[in-house]
């Protein structure tokens, strides 16, 4: 997995799925143009399948999980550790395994 965009803004990161295949958008909480809830409602919104992990920087504490999980899957402080961040990374583009019957 390689990175294929990067994004100066709300409106670049909203845009980036539709320029080609993206597996996952990692995210600053504060970007111009736009909240990291409205890019992130608007990603889901042209790709829902599409993993949303924003990154915030502001002293908040998050435990790792959204607030909204219909448009967040994760959420992280900076620093981020990367064992955490590519274990988040794992558990959202891993297909879910089907439970046998």
């Amino acid at each position: 997995m390689s990175p294929r965009a990067k994004a100066g803004g709300g409106d670049e990161c909203v845009a980036a799925p539709r320029q080609g295949p993206v597996d996952i958008l990692l995210s600053g909480l504060g970007m111009p143009e736009m909240s990291r809830r409205d890019v992130a409602r608007a990603v889901k919104a042209t790709a829902p399948d599409l993993s949303v992990i924003p990154l915030t920087g502001w002293g908040e504490q998050p435990t790792n999980q959204p607030e909204d999980p219909s448009v967040v899957d994760r959420i992280f402080a900076k620093p981020v550790r990367l064992s955490d961040l590519l274990t988040a990374i794992r558990e959202v583009t891993t297909p879910a395994v089907p439970l046998s019957a």
